[in-house]
Formats: C-alpha cells, sequence, structure tokens
C-alpha cells in the first residue's frame, strides 16, 4: 500500500490540516463503489482534464460524466464568456472540437448552441456543469478570457450561498496573468484560487503565496524536484498537467506531486491503485 494516504498516522497528518483539505476527506462516494472511495486516498488525487478528453469529447457533459464515473475526485473545464454566456469550451475557434468553424466570440448564442461538441454534445455552460456534478467532485474553472472572471466568480459565489456542499471543492484559476491578482481579491469564502504561470521562475513560489493561492498548476514539462519542494513549504499544493503516461505519472510520484490532470482519468486512477497494492 505504498501510494495510498493511510486513514491514521503522519501522512493524512500533514496533508490535511487545511480545513479545505478535510472537506475532501468527507467527498460523498459512489455508494456502489468501494474502489472510487480508494481513489481519494491516493498519494496523487486525479484531474479529469477537460472531464474525461482521452475518450470522450472533451468539455462536454459526457465528458464530466465519463470522469466521474471513473471516480476522479476532481475535474477541470475550461470557460469563455460568449453573448452574456459562460460556455465550457477550449478553444477560440471551434474547428478542432466541433463540426463548425470561425472564431466562437463572433457567433451568436443561438449558433453555438447548434454546434455539435462530438457524438451528438452540445457546447455545456457552466452552470450545467455544476449542475451534473453536483458537488460529488471539485470542480477547476479555468478561465480562457479576461472578460469571463466576473460571471464566473457570480456563479461560484451564488453556488456556495446556494449549496454549501460545495464549499472547498470549487477552484478558479487562468494564465490570465493580469487578472490573478483581482481573482484573488474578489474570492469568495469556500472558492480556492489556482496560479497558471506561462512561465515558471524562481519567483513562481513566493508569487502565488502572494496571492494566497491552494495550489500552484504547472506543465508536466515545468515539474522538477525544487519547485514541488518550494511550494509545500510554502503550503502550497503543485497541480500538474496533462499526465497521461505511466512514466509519467511515476515522475510525479517520485518528487511529491500532489494531483495530476490526464486525459485518462480512468486509465491512470487505474495505474496508481495498483501502484498501491
Amino acid at each position: 500500500m505504498r501510494y495510498l494516504r493511510q486513514i491514521f498516522g503522519e501522512l493524512v497528518d500533514s496533508t490535511y490540516k487545511n480545513p479545505v483539505d478535510q472537506l475532501f476527506r468527507q467527498q460523498t462516494t459512489n455508494s456502489d463503489s468501494e474502489r472510487n472511495d480508494r481513489l481519494k486516498y491516493l498519494a496523487m488525487m486525479i484531474i479529469g482534464h477537460r472531464g474525461s478528453a482521452g475518450t470522450v469529447p472533451e468539455n462536454t457533459l459526457s465528458s464530466v460524466q465519463t470522469a466521474l464515473d471513473a471516480g476522479a475526485p476532481w475535474v477541470e473545464i475550461d470557460v469563455r464568456l460568449i453573448a452574456d454566456k459562460l460556455f465550457v469550451i477550449h478553444d477560440r475557434h471551434v474547428d478542432r472540437t466541433t463540426n463548425g468553424s470561425g472564431d466562437i466570440y463572433a457567433m451568436s448564442e443561438a449558433e453555438i448552441l447548434q454546434l455539435d461538441a462530438g457524438d451528438g454534445a452540445g457546447i455545456p455552460t457552466l452552470e450545467s456543469v455544476i449542475e451534473l456534478i453536483q458537488a460529488k467532485a471539485a470542480l477547476n474553472i479555468e478561465l480562457k478570457d479576461v472578460e469571463s472572471l466576473g460571471p464566473v466568480l457570480s456563479v461560484v459565489t451564488a453556488t456556495l450561498m446556494n449549496k454549501p456542499a460545495w464549499a472547498g471543492r470549487l477552484m478558479i484559476s487562468t494564465f490570465e496573468q493580469e487578472i490573478h491578482r483581482a481573482m484573488a481579491e474578489r474570492l469568495p469564502p469556500g472558492c480556492l484560487l489556482g496560479v497558471l504561470l506561462n512561465a515558471v521562475s524562481d519567483d513562481a513560489v513566493p508569487y502565488a503565496s502572494s496571492l494566497g493561492a491552494y495550489s500552484l498548476n504547472l506543465s508536466f514539462a515545468q515539474l522538477h524536484e525544487d519547485i514541488v519542494s518550494s511550494a509545500h513549504q510554502a503550503g502550497l499544493k503543485v497541480f500538474v498537467y496533462t499526465v497521461n503516461e505511466s512514466d509519467h505519472i511515476d515522475s510525479c510520484l517520485a518528487v511529491g506531486v500532489d494531483a495530476i490532470y490526464t486525459d485518462f482519468p480512468a486509465r491512470s486512477a487505474a495505474y496508481l491503485d495498483a501502484s498501491s497494492a
């Protein structure tokens, strides 16, 4: 059981002192799946990247559901503000992920709703994803544009007020560094901040700490042991994207990464679960 969090003892003691982490221990689990319950205590959390992007069309409700069915304790999605709605889509241009073409910002709401995002699925809204998950997993909302900050914070605030089970299970993050400070200042209680940086320099950890971030979110290419150690010393979690191969999972485990974003949550979770035996 080398990689499993123990229910008692030093590992849990050091990992769950943060009140937010305590909430993750109390997450609802699938009553019909002991395996899904067990996966929540692996040494590294699984985050379904865009749902289960490697097996189901990304950022669709079916992709999110597939990640939930795999027992992923976290799901990540991308959000853009278009036509006054928060649509869940990664690319600015719809060509790669839908049957349409062109700049999504040039489209009306009606045109967006007609797009097929794969297997007949439409492009969902942030609210529909939150409704689907029902706090059964944590949700990382990545903002793909500056304009989405205010509307996302409004949705997050309303969700936390009306559905207390979401407290500690919502995170917002963005590469848009110009709004990092505003995100930190306007973050409602119960919402976490993940810091995404295009380049990771020596001041990455102090910068994330100054924002009161919960996690520093790095690409696998940016990962090295020193930054993980520095982040942990500063009280930050380290989340790494996008980790799909077993040798990359092993590398993350070796340096103490807290969570990985993966396009294959079921496969990655199975590998971690087997590694713990």
